[in-house]
């Protein structure tokens, strides 16, 4: 968006191996703080992000999310994207995750 500032968002499925049925569904939104030299862009660009997480399933609840990462930029407009995220709750930590995806841009 601006100097490495960005803009998300994400929509996960987690289940348990033993009961694909029981699991919840995860809508993240929040900023990203892009690495990324202007000048003479790189190929990785690592990142740190953060923001806003609900949690549903037969309810809601409200979580945040902290991350970083990378983004290993393949062509011109899509990457791979390899982030570490903390979820969690006021008392309550929730998970821990290790995530890959594609980035578009």
């Amino acid at each position: 968006v601006w100097k490495g500032l960005a803009a998300g968002g994400d929509i996960v499925y987690f289940w348990p191996h033993v009961s694909p049925s029981s699991g919840i569904g995860l809508l993240s939104i929040g900023p990203a703080w892009h690495f990324v030299r202007r000048e003479n862009p790189g190929k990785l660009v690592p990142f740190v992000n953060g923001g806003y997480t609900l949690a549903f399933r037969s309810g809601t609840t409200n979580l945040w999310y902290l991350g970083g990462g990378a983004t290993w930029w393949i062509a011109s407009r899509a990457g791979l994207r390899l982030e570490y995220r903390h979820t969690g709750q006021r008392g309550f930590e929730f998970d821990d995750s290790i995530r890959f995806g594609i980035a578009i841009r």
